[in-house]
């Protein structure tokens, strides 16, 4: 069950492993309240989907709910420690959250430190030739070097349409759900979205 009474439902995919075990954790999942997604009605693929992107202040934690100026990983609010560039998450996760340059206003990319030692980095998604809407993982490396590199194909005007548009392409072209191509070392996964 979800926080707001939805069904949610996740089925592990058996994905081989690369060298000294590292593969993607992926998984079919269902929300009862995801409506129609890029696998049918409320199903999609889970698990590759890794990001940074803009998100709304908490009055909690901010004072204020505004709009999207604050930054999130996976849906997790980063809290700038000091003016180094370094972030963690507001309910830490242990992760060391690096931005690229450090010095920047709006990173180039980020680095993230997990505590078991993988490290993953994340490259941006442009808009327009040279703005930067959100960073996507595209690396994911152990200790030794051993990593799992993904590629992502989007639609620059997906993230701007809404749910309406989104499911009725034939009206809104430009919001037809984008093809989404994963590529792993060994494992290759292509989908899209289905006409339902």
């Amino acid at each position: 069950m979800s926080a707001s009474g939805g069904y949610e439902y996740s089925i592990p995919l058996d994905v081989p492993p690369g060298r000294a075990g590292m593969q993607p954790k992926l998984a079919l999942r269902y929300s009862s309240g995801a409506g129609i997604d890029n696998m049918g009605a409320g199903w999609s693929v889970a698990g590759a989907t890794s990001i940074i992107k803009p998100c709304t202040p908490t009055f909690a934690t901010h004072g204020h709910v505004d709009f999207p100026t604050k930054l999130c990983l996976d849906q997790q609010p980063l809290i700038e420690l000091g003016s180094t560039g370094e972030y963690r998450t507001e309910n830490d996760s242990f992760a060391q959250v690096l931005a690229q340059p450090p010095s920047a206003s709006w990173p180039e990319s980020w680095v993230v430190r997990l505590k078991d030692g993988r490290i993953r980095t994340y490259e941006p998604v442009r808009y327009g030739g040279t703005c930067t809407r959100f960073w996507v993982m595209t690396t994911e490396e152990d200790r030794r070097g051993n990593a799992i590199k993904y590629t992502f194909d989007h639609n620059e005007y997906w993230d701007e349409c809404s749910v309406v548009q989104k499911q009725i392409p034939g009206l809104y072209p430009h919001c037809a759900a984008p093809y989404r191509h994963f590529t792993f070392r060994i494992a290759q996964i292509d989908y899209t979205s289905r006409g339902d």
